[in-house]
C-alpha cells in the first residue's frame, strides 16, 4: 500500500511540474497570507480549548464515576450503605510520591510517542 502511495505521489508531482506557473497579483497573495494566518491562529485556539476540555472531562469522570457507582448501589441493592465517616484513610507520603511519579512517567511517555509520530509522519 505504501508503494502505491509513493507511485501516486510521484505521478502527482510530475503532473504539477508540467503545469505552467501563473503570476498572481500581489494583492491576492497578501489577502491569502492574512487568511492563512487567521486560520492558523484559530486552529491553535481550538486545539488549546480541546486540550483544556479533555482535562476537565477526565477530572470530572474521575470524580463522577465512583459517585455514580455508589448512588446506583444505594438505589438498587437492598441493605447497601456507604459512608465516608466509617473510612479511616491514611495517606502515606511514599504512596503519593509513587503515584505522582507514575503519572509523570505516563505523561512523558504520551508526549514522547506523539512527538515521534509527528516526526515520523514528516519524514515520509
Amino acid at each position: 500500500m505504501k508503494e502505491d502511495r509513493t507511485i501516486s505521489d510521484n505521478q502527482l508531482r510530475k503532473a504539477f511540474k508540467e503545469f505552467p506557473l501563473e503570476n498572481l497579483s500581489p494583492g491576492f497573495m497578501e489577502d491569502l497570507m492574512s487568511k492563512i494566518e487567521k486560520e492558523t491562529v484559530s486552529q491553535r485556539r481550538t486545539k488549546k480549548l480541546i486540550a483544556f476540555l479533555q482535562i476537565i472531562a477526565g477530572i470530572a469522570s474521575i470524580i463522577l464515576l465512583p459517585v455514580l457507582a455508589v448512588y446506583l448501589c444505594n438505589r438498587f441493592i437492598p441493605g447497601f450503605s456507604f459512608s465516608f465517616s466509617n473510612l479511616k484513610i491514611n495517606f502515606d507520603i511514599n504512596s503519593v510520591l509513587i503515584g505522582l511519579a507514575i503519572l509523570l512517567l505516563l505523561i512523558i511517555d504520551s508526549l514522547h510517542k506523539r512527538h515521534e509520530y509527528k516526526r515520523q509522519f514528516k519524514n515520509e
